[in-house]
């Protein structure tokens, strides 16, 4: 369903699907002149390593599907959650929250859109596209752009706390540069992941089963091998270099920070908060490499170097691996700035008690309200509609009860 799966089909995929002029109406393995479908079998023996033989075990497919759940719930909540708090709450907008809810958008498509997709391609059909040529191309375009976003807000993220560490206030991101870093950020994303959209593709095997992928035509091979490396440079070497110096020169100043004066318990408060907004994002980028690097490590010997794995067994399995290795990356960054942040998880709290919970309370009868609720009697809390005003008759005493009428807008 995305650009790996070249790899359990072949490495010379791209020159059979151009030789043989495939279409929709092709099937891969077979054909004959009239139809205009050209025996790629015979084409290119080595570009179908038994595809219709080798699939992956009951056990890696159930492995890979629960593990797809849990990124669907734990993301697809968790995000949304986050992005909900960043809407409701003016003072959790901070700078490095703004930023991280850029993390969190990508996350959230990925699980909302993506995984859904790729959990009935790899799990329930074991890889057989059924939505047709403009949502393949649709989901991988999906899957990059999120990549990419993910990886320059973890930049502009390193970046800015490394300006924070270093005092150099005219460099550092503020509210007034966020939306054209935003803007940066998406358009930069979007641009590059053009090519996955172009180029995916559909065939169909002669058992049935359709293969979604982006696969370059056999002249844009040297083209796409510079694209490739230029990614691999890109995307994910000197970001990687980046956040890596950045983090460690933040380390060394927090573990050496002095305050002036005697040390006291705010110093301590700080220096404890400091530390953990450290730990935060070095464990965000350390997670991008761990998850990241053996895809992009896959990437450049698959369309380099071929020949190294393409007797290796199980190889299907492997791609599996990797890219629910590769998806994880989202469950950990969302248990990281979702539900490992105290001030977030406050926030959290509060949203749920002001919205579902709090209606729950107020409906169950333990409310302030419930009793008046229960008789059919409007609130008379300060959460009602209208003002409260008040009338004093002419003959009313002054130790008499105050009147109070209540108004309403329509």
């Amino acid at each position: 369903m995305d650009e790996h799966l070249l790899a359990m089909l072949g490495a010379n995929l791209t020159e059979a699907l151009a030789a043989a002029n495939v279409n929709g109406s092709c099937s891969l393995g077979g054909g004959n002149a009239s139809s205009g479908c050209v025996n790629l079998t015979s084409l290119c023996p080595q570009c179908f390593p038994a595809y219709e033989e080798e699939s992956a075990s009951v056990i890696t497919r159930w492995v890979l599907g629960a593990l797809y759940l849990v990124i669907m719930l734990v993301c697809g909540v968790g995000n949304a959650l986050l992005l909900a708090v960043l809407a409701r709450f003016r003072e959790a907008r901070t700078t490095t929250n703004l930023l991280i809810g850029n993390l969190a958008l990508s996350d959230w498509l990925v699980a909302v859109f993506r995984l859904p997709f790729a959990f009935d391609y790899y799990v329930v059909r074991s890889r057989s596209w059924q939505f047709g040529d403009f949502m393949c191309g649709a989901v991988n375009y999906l899957n990059s752009v999120s990549l990419y976003v993910s990886t320059h807000a973890l930049l502009v993220i390193a970046l800015d706390r490394f300006m924070v560490v270093k005092q150099s206030g005219s460099l550092r991101v503020t509210r007034r540069r966020l939306i054209p870093i935003f803007s940066a950020v998406w358009l930069s994303a979007i641009l590059l992941a053009i090519p996955s959209a172009v180029f995916s593709k559909t065939a169909e095997f002669l058992n049935g089963d359709i293969f979604c992928a982006v696969s370059y035509p056999i002249w844009h091979r040297r083209l796409y091998q510079g694209f490739t490396l230029i990614l691999f440079a890109g995307e994910y070497v000197l970001p990687v270099c980046l956040m890596c110096a950045c983090y460690a020169y933040i380390g060394y100043r927090v573990c050496n920070r002095r305050f002036p004066g005697h040390r006291n318990q705010s110093q301590d408060r700080s220096r404890r908060r400091s530390r953990r907004k450290t730990v935060r994002l070095v464990v965000l980028v350390a997670a991008f490499i761990v998850c990241w690097g053996p895809m992009y490590s896959f990437t450049i010997i698959r369309d380099f170097s071929y020949d190294l794995i393409s007797h290796v067994s199980h190889s299907t399995a492997i791609v599996y691996v990797l890219d629910g290795l590769a998806m994880s990356n989202s469950v950990i960054s969302t248990v990281v700035y979702v539900f490992a942040n105290d001030n977030v998880m406050k926030h959290v709290y509060n949203l749920l008690n002001k919205t579902f919970f709090g209606r729950l309370v107020e409906r169950s009868g333990r409310g302030p309200n419930a009793s008046a609720t229960r008789r059919g009697c409007p609130p008379t809390s300060s959460s009602a509609l209208g003002t409260p005003f008040s009338l004093r008759g002419r003959r009313q005493s002054r130790n008499a009860p105050e009147i109070q009428f209540m108004t309403t807008t329509v």
